[in-house]
């Protein structure tokens, strides 16, 4: 069993209540190395046909190529540095097809940018549009943004969508917070780290620690998260504190999940108690 599928199968259940003050979200500061690096473009949604069965099917098909046309060229600009030139094809893009993946990059960018009423603007037209979506991080940040303009119960609906959407393997996690019975810090964390869970692919693993990092800070209690940041850390190859935290997990953890954390602790070559 994956570290990921541990905390799919567990975080819900598990979150403690905690009492804390909130501070501004912090924008995820490995962003901008990531999109300086990237040289690899993510493939556009297929949305012609294999065989084309009537003029309006080679319509939609051209129009496709011509929106794909300006992603790629928004993408190749933002991972040059150049965003003056991404934000106008992400535009234009978003303009002839307002769905989220054209809108998601946008709002990235805006991120990136610093523009946060920019970007909370196109998180909510695609949360609008696609609340179904399974996607934690477009929630997540859209609650980080929520938070910061003030907005409590817009941005505790975001992270609780966010955990919903939280899915391993094809399953949405179980039990669903409850936004009745559980404390806003104990969603707002989990949420934080969902998006790490679904991030590591497409940010790198120093943006993850920067949402558990976070998400410790506001529920330190929550084992499965310094579960979650111990094995992070590890793969950042910094031993101690990697160590630090899983043995504090594995204090905070109820005993009926002891042994799950040991056997994981000693897949990835912690030092057992």
């Amino acid at each position: 069993m994956t570290p990921t599928l541990l905390a799919a199968s567990l975080v819900l259940g598990v979150i403690p209540s905690v009492q804390r003050s909130i501070v501004s979200p912090a924008r995820p500061a490995a962003l901008k190395a990531q999109a300086a690096t990237s040289k690899t473009v993510p493939k556009t949604p297929a949305r012609g046909v294999s065989v084309l069965k009537s003029p309006q099917d080679a319509d939609r098909k051209a129009e496709h190529e011509i929106v794909a046309g300006m992603y790629r060229r928004g993408y190749e600009a933002e991972a040059r540095g150049d965003y003056a030139l991404a934000e106008r094809e992400y535009q234009n893009a978003v303009a002839r097809d307002g769905g989220p993946f054209f809108r998601t990059p946008l709002a990235r960018l805006y991120d990136l940018m610093g523009r946060d009423r920019d970007a909370y603007a196109q998180y909510r037209a695609i949360l609008r549009a696609r609340p179904d979506l399974d996607v934690p991080r477009v929630f997540a940040r859209y609650g980080e943004l929520c938070l910061g303009f003030g907005d409590r119960n817009e941005a505790r609906a975001a992270y609780t969508l966010a955990v919903e959407r939280c899915v391993y393997g094809g399953s949405v996690l179980e039990p669903k917070i409850a936004p009745r019975n559980v404390s806003f810090d104990a969603v707002r964390a989990a949420a934080l780290l969902c998006w790490a869970m679904k991030s590591g692919t497409t940010e790198g693993t120093e943006t993850q620690m920067v949402h558990l990092d976070e998400a410790e800070r506001i529920d330190p209690s929550n084992w499965m998260i310094r579960f979650y940041r111990a094995w992070t850390l590890s793969r950042l190859q910094r031993r101690d504190e990697a160590q630090t935290e899983a043995d504090k997990a594995l204090s905070l953890a109820p005993s009926s999940s002891r042994a799950q954390i040991i056997e994981m602790m000693d897949v990835r070559g912690f030092r057992l108690p």
